[in-house]
């Protein structure tokens, strides 16, 4: 959102230790948008802020703006945030501290050109599941490097290379258009449940048992949100089921897929930030913290075994991801679903 017109810019200064002020004022830049990263003077220091809004006046002499950042969190996430801190009583910094990974609150910012991975000998005879895992991605295509980071540990991806049974290099990444991947054929239930979830305008429990199909229905609502060019977000309660999850869907969508979760180091989920924020990335998988991740034009959320205790944060800023995922599809406009094999008894009266 523009706001040329406004004098001042509203900037809640996230890397302020000991205040939880929601914003000072500063003098307004041409083409300054709501949710733009800025670093600002204070004091003698200069620090992170985000502009959250612009006004006429302001009772002090404001300061300019030292440098505008390039990163952005969208207004929707802003938005959802806002309502967050007002129900649990929280500071809004608190709130988007927690929401930007640390390098992106230090306004460090990782290169995101891709390392990729090709494999010269494709008679090679992997030794070992994690090699085997590799070496079998890699007959099919060459390969993200950050995708293969995730199926195996980064020693046996390093050991590989060096023994230059696999190459890997560098070079720009753009994100191929979209094709529609070959799904198995979904159950007369899953079908049933994929077309009412698609005309439902309200959140979704999605009741199952462990088995009973969930995965496969969440890849299909993935594939139809990103045939609209929307991001999706999905959602696991433990950081322990992503890889086997994102394996799934990296063996769908590949490059369209980023992981984001609190094990990942502090490039990693900054790097996974920006690519989700640029629209590079579309499909989300991660457990509590990817609920912040700053998608452009998030279509879908889905926390599956949403009743696990793990959604409920204990440190500051206190929140459930459920109730905040209800917070964001409320601003965003994204279908919400909530799968689970023993959900709640409330829920059946409070969802559809």
């Amino acid at each position: 959102m523009l706001n040329n017109d406004k004098k001042f810019v509203r900037v809640s200064v996230i890397t302020l230790a000991g205040f939880d002020k929601p914003f000072f004022h500063y003098e307004n830049q041409a083409g300054l948008e709501i949710g733009q990263l800025v670093r600002v003077p204070f004091g003698h220091k200069a620090l992170v802020g985000i502009a959250v809004g612009f006004d006429d006046s302001c009772d002090y002499q404001a300061k300019n703006i030292l440098e505008i950042l390039p990163a952005k969190m969208p207004l929707y996430l802003i938005d959802a945030l806002s309502l967050a801190a007002d129900y649990y009583l929280e500071s809004l910094i608190r709130f988007f501290r927690a929401a930007l990974p640390k390098m992106i609150r230090d306004a460090k910012f990782p290169d995101i050109h891709e390392k990729w991975v090709c494999l010269p000998d494709k008679a090679f005879k992997a030794k070992g599941a994690k090699q085997k895992l590799i070496i079998d991605k890699l007959l099919v295509s060459n390969c993200v490097f950050s995708i293969l980071r995730e199926l195996a540990p980064l020693a046996v991806i390093k050991n590989l290379e060096k023994k230059r049974i696999i190459a890997i290099y560098e070079q720009e990444f753009v994100q191929p258009k979209f094709k529609m991947p070959e799904f198995l054929n979904l159950t007369v239930d899953q079908e049933k449940a994929f077309f009412e979830i698609q005309k439902s305008e309200k959140p979704i429990l999605l009741y199952g048992v462990t088995g009973s199909g969930k995965t496969e229905l969440y890849l299909r609502l993935v594939a139809e949100a990103l045939k609209k060019n929307q991001t999706s977000l999905m959602l696991v309660p433990e950081i322990a089921i992503t890889p086997q999850l994102a394996g799934r869907f990296i063996d769908y969508f590949g490059s369209f897929v980023t992981i984001l979760h609190s094990h990942r180091s502090d490039a990693e989920r900054a790097k996974a930030w920006l690519e989700v924020s640029y629209g590079v990335k579309k499909v989300v998988v991660g457990s509590r913290s990817a609920i912040f991740a700053p998608a452009q034009n998030l279509g879908l959320i889905i926390l599956d075994e949403y009743h696990d205790q793990s959604y409920k944060q204990d440190n500051q800023p206190l929140y459930d991801t459920r109730k905040f995922a209800e917070f964001l599809a409320e601003k965003s406009g994204a279908k919400l679903i909530f799968g689970s094999a023993t959900p709640r008894v409330e829920d059946y009266f409070c969802v559809e």
